[in-house]
Parts: C-alpha cells; structure tokens; sequence
C-alpha cells in the first residue's frame, strides 16, 4: 500500500463519485478506478460499494476513510515541520515586532541585513508580546522583538534598547507648550491607558504619589494615539512610538529623575542552532549594541 493509493481512496469517498474525485485529483476516471480496486486488493476487502446510481462506503470503508485522514494528516503535518526547518537553516526568518514598535527597529536593522546577507528572507509579522511568546514556542516565528523581560525557560531574550517613557499630550493643550512635564499636571488630565502599559502607570503612581482620571483604555497602541490625537487626554508610551505620532499629538518628557524607562528585546526559543538565525542575531547585536544603556 503506498500513500497514493491512500489519497485516491479518501477523494472518493469524500466525493463518492469516481468521476468527481478524478477531476479533483485531476486523474482519469479509469485509473483512479484501478488504484481503488488496487487498494481493495491489497486489504482483501471491499471498502466501496455502489448503490443505484451512487457510491456507498462498506463498514470496512468507513474504518478505513477515519484511519487514512489520520494517516495523511500526520504526513502533511510532518513535511510541513521538515519544510519550515529546511527554510529556517537555507536563511529564511520569520521575525515578529509589536504593533506600533516596529518602525524603531527596521529602520537600523534592515539595512544592515540586506548588506550583510542579501539572500536571506525575512517575513514580518505584527503580533503582541504575549502572541509572540505563543508563536515562538509553537515555532511559528523565529524571533520575537517585545517588550521585556520575557519569562518562559524555553525562550532566551536579549536587550537590544532601554526606552524612557514619554507624555503624548494632544498638541493644543496648554501642558504641550512645556519642554517636560511634571507629573503632578497630568494628575488634572484624562488618562489613555493602553492596557499593556498599565503596570506602568501603576508603578508611576505609586511612586511619586499621584493619581491619575482614567479616561478610557484601549488594547493597542494606534487606539491610544487616535483618541489622545481627538483631545480626549494623555497617554504615557515609550519614546520610539513618536515616529509615528499623528499630527494633532505631541511627545514630551516627563519631569522625572531618574527616568522611567521600558525594556525591549530581542527573543527566540532556546536549544535550536540554525544557521540563519545565528547570521540573523549577529546582525542584530552589531545593530543595536550602542543602543542599549
């Protein structure tokens, strides 16, 4: 039996019409006929039988349709992991940023990549820290760039850039005509909370003593930029996400010694040396080595 006969068998049946799973198959009806009967042969049993002017599965059809797509499922699933790791290892890189984050990395990074190693291929994929820690442990990206620390013993993270935090203020309001901003003004001032910075502003909080009127949250960063653009208050980002402020909003910073600060990282899973993801992270180190404090 061979994994042919195996496919023909599963498009009959799934048709129940031979002339339909020829076209599917894009096989001629005569054929696909003798690989079934081929089939048949080789199990000693019947596995189709006709009805009138259709086909039926025999009991021992129906065992073997539930038996055979858990066979090519398997093989499927198994050439898809060879392939994914022969692409990996002939320079393909599947890279993930944060939404709004990657602008702050590409621009440095590309560059350098495609000087140092034109034939590599890197797909780019928008996902959010927590999804990008998922995706590496399920081996669906190569590399993660997110927000740190990345707690999984699974996955190594490097730091590659320590951002200060600064105040988005709509551009009218009075606190944007400050160099910086103390934070007790912003205390007067609806907050735009994205939630994955609300650690942040808890910390800030507590550490100065100030408490802030939550406006409304939002789950991501181009939310928190529209509706602080719209007037509706203040937001506190790291400071990369200013290459991409709308022009109703400015950046500012916070009258805060010392700075508060947010870590990004570069994270990839531990225990799989591939080629193109050493050539990758190299380039990444060089890039970005000056940049961390």
């Amino acid at each position: 039996m061979e994994i042919r006969h195996l496919r023909y068998f599963v498009a009959v049946a799934e048709q129940m019409s031979i002339s339909r799973a020829a076209e599917r198959l894009h096989t001629a009806q005569p054929s696909l006929g003798r690989q079934i009967r081929q089939l048949e042969g080789m199990l000693n049993t019947p596995l189709l039988r006709r009805n009138r002017h259709r086909w039926e599965l025999t009991e021992a059809g129906a065992v073997l349709l539930v038996e055979a797509r858990r066979i090519l499922a398997d093989i499927d699933g198994a050439a898809l992991k060879v392939q994914q790791v022969g692409n990996e290892e002939s320079g393909r890189i599947v890279a993930a940023f944060s939404p709004g984050a990657s602008s702050a990395v590409l621009s440095r990074l590309l560059p350098l990549l495609h000087s140092r190693h034109p034939a590599m291929q890197i797909e780019l994929r928008s996902l959010y820290s927590v999804e990008q820690v998922a995706a590496i442990r399920a081996r669906t990206i190569t590399v993660g760039f997110l927000r740190g620390p990345v707690e999984d013993p699974d996955i190594a993270s490097e730091l590659i850039r320590r951002d200060r935090m600064v105040v988005l203020i709509p551009a009218r309001h009075p606190l944007a005509r400050l160099k910086s901003i103390p934070v007790e003004n912003l205390a007067q001032v609806p907050l735009i909370l994205p939630r994955a910075f609300r650690g942040d502003m808890q910390a800030l909080s507590a550490r100065t003593g100030a408490e802030f009127k939550l406006g409304l949250e939002s789950d991501n960063v181009l939310a928190t930029l529209s509706a602080v653009g719209a007037g509706l208050g203040f937001s506190l980002l790291p400071d990369h996400y200013r290459q991409i402020l709308p022009s109703r909003v400015v950046a500012r910073p916070l009258a805060l010694a010392p700075e508060l600060t947010v870590d990004f990282v570069v994270a990839y899973r531990l225990g799989e040396p591939r080629p193109a993801l050493a050539q990758f992270l190299a380039v990444v180190h060089d890039c970005f080595r000056k940049r961390r404090r």
